[in-house]
């Protein structure tokens, strides 16, 4: 086959075959043509991202916007969300029947007198008690009642560094006095603390609270008080006893009390943020929080009671949520 090309001008190249002329592309129209295929492809892009992204705000307006965080998305005819690990918080209208397991318990232990109290905060609701009304002596209930009156004398921002209290030989910070009372039961911190607040003022605050079980004993008597009245306190300091970040203090401190017995060694995977004292009986007391919502719990068991029957009536407790939730 003869070929061979002849330059005829600036815009085109002949080939000649046998004899015939065949107009070829000359080399700038072969660059137009890699260069629409390059906008092609990049046109495409844009307009299945555009697709994308309009889609994923339809779902969004609609509630059904699946989040990286341990969500799938499916598109197509319809939208398929992949169920997380964890179903997340029960529905508020999830009730539960707690009754049943406080009749139950007070039945078997039909020689000891148990005041109990059980509240939901989030998560599945229920209420249910037993002699909730019935009162007994505690001296930890005090240290939650100073909160307001030592927040009032001594705002949050001066806990950490400014304002410190006498403990024996040293100046400690108002901070880790509180770290010390409710992790370790620390007698002189408590008494610094109670001191800095005033305790005519810290005493008062049960009324103020409209704790109408809970007085304070004389001469330096423990407190009387009822599963009622401290389930009530509890969740004030939950709500609106402190401002948030002193609350927030309060509560990381309460997590790590020592030892870890009654309610939170009942519920080994839960956090329980409270207060626990053996002055009259036992009592224990805390904000129970679990994979599924958050409740309060007080127990307040008599003198021939032991922690562990504490932790026996909290894990049964718990078991009863937890086998009754969707």
């Amino acid at each position: 086959m003869g070929l061979f090309a002849q330059k005829s001008s600036d815009v085109d190249v002949r080939l000649y075959r046998y004899g015939e002329r065949v107009y070829g592309r000359p080399w700038y129209a072969r660059r137009v043509g890699l260069f629409g295929w390059l906008v092609f492809l990049l046109s495409v892009g844009m307009l299945l991202g555009v697709t994308y992204q309009q889609r994923t705000i339809a779902l969004e307006d609609q509630g059904l916007y699946a989040s990286v965080f341990g969500h799938a998305l499916t598109f197509g005819d319809d939208v398929v969300l992949a169920e997380p690990e964890s179903s997340g918080v029960a529905l508020a209208d999830n009730i539960i029947d707690l009754q049943p397991v406080l009749d139950a318990w007070q039945k078997q232990h039909p020689d000891q007198e148990w005041s109990v109290a059980v509240r939901s905060l989030n998560g599945p609701s229920f209420d249910a008690a037993i002699k909730e009304r019935q009162t007994f002596g505690t001296s930890k209930i005090g240290d939650i009642l100073m909160l307001r009156p030592l927040e009032q004398a001594v705002p949050y921002d001066d806990w950490k560094w400014r304002t410190r209290v006498r403990v024996g030989y040293y100046n400690v910070r108002i901070g880790d006095c509180l770290n010390r009372m409710f992790q370790k039961s620390d007698a002189a911190c408590r008494q610094a603390l109670l001191d800095k607040a005033t305790p005519q003022v810290a005493l008062s605050a049960a009324a103020n609270l409209g704790l109408s079980q809970t007085a304070a004993g004389a001469d330096g008597a423990p407190y009387t008080s009822s599963t009622k009245d401290v389930a009530a306190l509890l969740y004030a300091l939950e709500t609106d006893l402190l401002t948030e970040s002193a609350r927030t203090q309060v509560l990381q401190s309460m997590s790590h009390r020592e030892p870890r017995v009654g309610i939170a060694d009942g519920c080994p995977g839960c956090t329980v943020q409270g207060i626990s004292d053996d002055t009259e009986g036992l009592l224990d007391a805390g904000i129970v929080s679990y994979s599924r919502g958050r409740y309060i719990l007080v127990i307040a068991a008599p003198q021939n009671a032991q922690w562990r029957d504490v932790a026996a009536l909290s894990g049964q407790i718990q078991q009863y949520v937890i086998d009754r939730l969707p």
